[in-house]
């Protein structure tokens, strides 16, 4: 039996690679296509680095990316090939995490499923190849809720140490995760221990790891521009993205105009206060204006919030096809997409193009069928009463995808499908058993005569 768990894992993992490795060979005289407008903003300082001209000083990213991306450089050259080939052994290891997972918490078939639909994910294949942090977060991501998992069996603490600091370098990959420690702490507070004692004990080996990570990171940040944050993008988003979205839908105009009327208006207002126009200033503007807004109208918000959240289940048939030069992307689809609905943004995308629908059909009904044996899985779950099983894949997700707002599309359920994964394997295992029962009592009832 382990010799044929390890036959169909190594398999799996062989599929992954040659999967992502075909996407770059298909395209290998286009490699500019990785990257992204946000590329630069991590290649810049990686090259600074690597150059001698200082650590990186902007603020409005974090710098574990631009430090993965000096390192590929440095070792193997400078240029987008390594950093993709990196990016997909990176994306490999992601899959057989995921089986681990799934090995520990379900059952090895849910393991070995769920790292099938991994390897052949569309999003975690363009991802790999796109020069963005989704493939590092991910990995960084998942192996902290690994590495609390084994602890959970093992009982080592050595592990729950690990997690911690895995957890506080995906913060300081993506900002995305800075609130998740505080919800994860909950789970390992009231996982297990009974005594007070050892939760608190479990709760410093967790956060203090995570935070030795991330404040040397916010210290520099508040010698260098004033503030001690992990990151200015968050307000920045919380103002251009998700208040935007919502003035847009109260005045009824484009998200862009909007965005350049509140430009104009962080402007004005450094103006109005005398202040100079620094990250520090113009963060702390970015935040008032923002909740200003939001204030104003907060169920309207939310309920947009949410709404937009629904993009992140959006199949990745567009990066793919962007990839393979069949589309081209940065035509504005997303403001379409929160203020007109999906057929106007499909309309808006393709053009003349909407056949290419046609062909990623199956791909599109295979991510609907993850979804509805989702709701399979966690019923059962909560059936079988598997509580921690149910929490650790359930809270991931919830936090990733409800997270975003209004500039949610399909890269944000990048580092969730793992956890979509494991439930949808843990509910189709469900349904082929039964499945399976139901047609065995069906040929073993006598034939009426």
């Amino acid at each position: 039996m382990m010799k044929k768990t390890s036959a169909w894992l190594f398999w799996i993992l062989f599929l992954a690679f040659i999967l992502r490795l075909a996407l770059v060979v298909s395209v290998q005289g286009h490699l500019e296509r990785a990257n992204e407008p946000d590329t630069i903003t991590y290649t810049d300082p990686a090259l600074r680095l690597i150059h001698g001209q200082g650590f990186i000083d902007d603020p409005h990213r974090t710098p574990v990316f631009p430090f993965f991306i000096a390192l590929v450089y440095r070792l193997f050259g400078e240029g987008p090939l390594p950093l993709i080939l990196a990016q997909i052994l990176l994306s490999v290891l992601a899959v057989y995490m995921t089986y681990l997972i799934g090995k520990e918490l379900l059952s090895e078939t849910a393991g070995l499923l769920a790292a099938f639909l991994i390897a052949i994910s569309i999003e975690s294949i363009t991802l790999a190849f796109f020069l963005l942090t989704e493939t590092l977060f991910t990995t960084l991501f998942l192996g902290s809720i690994l590495a609390y998992v084994l602890f959970r069996r093992s009982q080592k603490r050595i592990w729950i140490l690990i997690s911690g600091i895995l957890m506080g370098l995906a913060i300081l990959c993506r900002p995305i995760a800075t609130y998740f420690p505080y919800l994860f702490l909950i789970l390992v507070l009231f996982d297990q221990a009974k005594d007070v004692r050892e939760r608190f004990i479990k709760t410093v080996f967790y956060a203090l790891p995570c935070l030795v990570v991330i404040v040397p990171w916010m210290l520099w940040n508040y010698a260098s521009i004033g503030i001690p944050t992990i990151s200015t993008i968050s307000d920045y988003n919380l103002l251009f993205f998700n208040a935007a979205s919502l003035q847009a839908d109260q005045l009824g105009l484009n998200e862009e105009q909007v965005r350049d009327n509140l430009n104009n208006q962080v402007g004005q207002a450094l103006q109005d206060r005398h202040l100079s126009d620094t990250p520090a200033n113009r963060d702390r503007v970015y935040r008032e204006l923002a909740e200003n807004i939001i204030t104003k109208d907060p169920l309207r918000y939310v309920y947009l919030h949410l709404r937009n959240d629904v993009n992140n289940l959006l199949p990745g048939v567009t990066d793919l096809t962007e990839i393979l030069g069949v589309t081209v992307g940065g035509k504005g689809t997303l403001a379409v997409l929160n203020k007109d609905g999906l057929m106007a943004a499909i309309r808006h995308y393709f053009e003349d193009k909407i056949w290419l629908i046609g062909i990623f059909a199956p791909a599109i009904a295979l991510l609907l069928l993850i979804y509805m044996t989702d709701l399979v899985g966690i019923g059962l779950l909560i059936k079988e009463r598997k509580w921690f099983a149910l929490s650790i894949l359930l809270i991931p997700i919830l936090y990733l995808l409800l997270i975003p707002g209004a500039p949610s599309n399909q890269r944000f359920r990048v580092p969730a499908m793992p956890y979509i994964c494991l439930l949808a394997a843990h509910g189709t295992i469900f349904l082929w058993d039964s499945a399976k029962f139901i047609i065995s009592r069906g040929k073993s009832l006598p034939v009426p005569q």
